[in-house]
């Protein structure tokens, strides 16, 4: 009768750990979508991070571009002045 009964209480716990594994690997396999999942999106922020940095660096270029452009249009319209004066200066003289 005790045999009986420590055997019925082992088929038990037996049986309650068996629901609690196969609870733990349905667990275990959620977590591991979930983590395809986020590893998914890290590579693809990684990819947009990527091409915004490419983006940036070549926004900065065509900056630099029209700084230098502007710069260079500047020049040349100081010397086109300067030129102008002195031919008008030359005359009045």
């Amino acid at each position: 009768m005790i045999a009986r009964r420590v055997l019925e209480e082992a088929q038990r716990t037996l049986e309650d750990t068996g629901v609690e594994r196969k609870a733990m690997e349905t667990r275990l396999g959620e977590l591991e979508q979930h983590i395809h999942e986020l590893e998914r999106k890290l590579e693809e922020d990684s990819r947009e991070f990527s091409d915004m940095e490419l983006f940036r660096q070549r926004l900065a270029e065509e900056m630099d571009d029209e700084r230098h452009q502007y710069q260079k249009d500047l020049s040349e319209r100081d010397f086109s002045i300067d030129q102008t004066r002195k031919k008008y200066q030359g005359v009045q003289l």
